[in-house]
This record gives C-alpha cells, sequence and structure tokens, in this order.
C-alpha cells in the first residue's frame, strides 16, 4: 500500500539513495522466505546452505537481473516512464524496479505508459514471483527452478536431474511440472474468461492484471477500477490462488502419494 498524499507513488524518491535502498532491501528479503533467512543466519557459509536456500538465491538473483536489464534497456528513452530521468536516476529506478517488479509492487514510473516488450517481460515475472514461504505469491521461485533444471537435464538427456552436487527425485520434478502446468492453465483461463467479460480491454492489460493478481504484486495499468464486477471477483480468486494454490498442491500431493502394488508393461509412444 502507499499512503503518500499524490498518486505517482515513488517518483519523488527515485534520487534518494537511503529511501530506495532500504525499501528494496526489505523487499529482496521479503522474497526470499523465512526458510532461506534462517538457514542464512544459522550456516553463514555458501557451501554449508542447503540446496533449497541455494536455488533460491541463485535463482532470484538472475530473475532480479533480467528485470533490472529489461526494465533499463527496454525504458532508457522512454519519456513517460524514465526516459526524463538522470542517467543515475534511471539506474536506481531500473534497480529498484527490478526488485520490486516481481513481488512488492511499489514502482517508480507509471507502467501504463511502459512499453508493451516490458509488460510481457513483467508479466512473465510476476508470474513467477517470490520464494516458498515468503510473503511473495505466484508460481515461487523454487518451482520454477526445479521445472528449469528438470527440463535442461531432458534436453541433456540425463536421467538424473541434478543441480549444485545434489540430486532431485524424479517424484518432486514432477510435482513442480504439475504445479507449473496447473498455474499456467488457471492464468490463461481467467485470461481467456477477462477477454469475454471486458471486451474493450487491451489484451496485453489483462494479461499485465492477471499476473499481477496472481502473484499478488500489486502493480497495474490502471485498468482495475474500470472493469466489471465480474472482472473485479475474477482477480480476487487469482489473487488467493496465486497466494495459496501452489502451495495447496503441492501439499495435496505429497499427502496423496501412493506407492503402486503393480506396473504395466512399458510401451513407448510417438512425441514430437
Amino acid at each position: 500500500f502507499v499512503i503518500f498524499e499524490t498518486d505517482n507513488q515513488l517518483i519523488h524518491f527515485v534520487g534518494d539513495y537511503i529511501v530506495m535502498g532500504t525499501l528494496g532491501t526489505l523487499i529482496f528479503i521479503g522474497a526470499l522466505s523465512y526458510l532461506v533467512i534462517v538457514d542464512i543466519t544459522r550456516r553463514r557459509r555458501l557451501s554449508l546452505l542447503s540446496l533449497n536456500t541455494k536455488l533460491v538465491l541463485t535463482f532470484t538473483l538472475i530473475l532480479t537481473a533480467i528485470s533490472i536489464s529489461a526494465f533499463l534497456a527496454l525504458e532508457f528513452n522512454n519519456p513517460h516512464t524514465i526516459g526524463t530521468f538522470t542517467t543515475s536516476e534511471k539506474f536506481i529506478a531500473s534497480v529498484f524496479q527490478g526488485i520490486s517488479g516481481r513481488t512488492a509492487g511499489f514502482t517508480t514510473s507509471d507502467l501504463a505508459y511502459a512499453n508493451e516488450s516490458t509488460n510481457l517481460i513483467y508479466s512473465a515475472l510476476m508470474f513467477i514471483g517470490g520464494a516458498s514461504a515468503s510473503v511473495a505469491g505466484g508460481l515461487k521461485v523454487n518451482t520454477f527452478a526445479v521445472i528449469a533444471i528438470g527440463i535442461f537435464a531432458t534436453l541433456k538427456g540425463r536421467e538424473n536431474t541434478r543441480v549444485f552436487n545434489r540430486e532431485l527425485s524424479p517424484i518432486q520434478v514432477n510435482r513442480a511440472m504439475v504445479i507449473g502446468a496447473v498455474s499456467l492453465a488457471f492464468v490463461l483461463l481467467v485470461i481467456l474468461i477477462l477477454t469475454i467479460t471486458e471486451p474493450e480491454t487491451k489484451l496485453s492489460d489483462i494479461i499485465f492484471e492477471t499476473t499481477s493478481a496472481f502473484g499478488t504484486v500489486g502493480l497495474s495499468k490502471g485498468i482495475t477500477s474500470q472493469m466489471s464486477s465480474i472482472g473485479h471477483i475474477l482477480l480476487i480468486i487469482t489473487m488467493l490462488i496465486g497466494k495459496l494454490g501452489p502451495l495447496t498442491i503441492g501439499i495435496s500431493m505429497a499427502q496423496n502419494t501412493r506407492t503402486a502394488l503393480y506396473r504395466y508393461p512399458q510401451e513407448r509412444v510417438t512425441i514430437g
């Protein structure tokens, strides 16, 4: 929530290193999860950290770097966002936006006037969200990391999925794939319904609002107040699902795991 009297959020503080640095640090820590923070404070050495912590830190840094670089490159000359800022202010605004844009919803520019490419990239980043057991919503960085590593292992022709000298169980990789597929299918369904209930709204704006709701980010292109009651209800449901859905699916699959008493013969199916 922003309680400033003006509607332009943190634009007035874009050159203030203390304000931007403090808020950016809090947002970054809040998206790491309590488990990761406790693990870091207890072990204090990179080599002793758990695999979960290493994956969260690694992929959070990668996604943040992509977010910062994309915003700086694509909006550098856009006069409606950061184009009129000084070079140092552009860098500060991009760093803060890269940290905040995935999870927090604070912004240093009006994203309603951002380029379509910028909003598309941020839609994907908001869909991923923060880490499991953090204050953020979305698919979760942990789940995305396992999916990405599993895909890479398959492309390399490896039978086992391994990273940081550790091996991920096939069951956990499959669960991550299921959570990712179900989450993506749900978001696409909401987008489809919103295109019907909000016929005058651009598709790119609907995608941005939906992924922002799923990641419980709070960013908006300013169309939320213009949407119908059905659209508002859908966004509310999307926010609840984005916060609790992936966790609920993961817990449900873990509790319903059963060992098969028998197996059928294997047979190949043509794919690709």
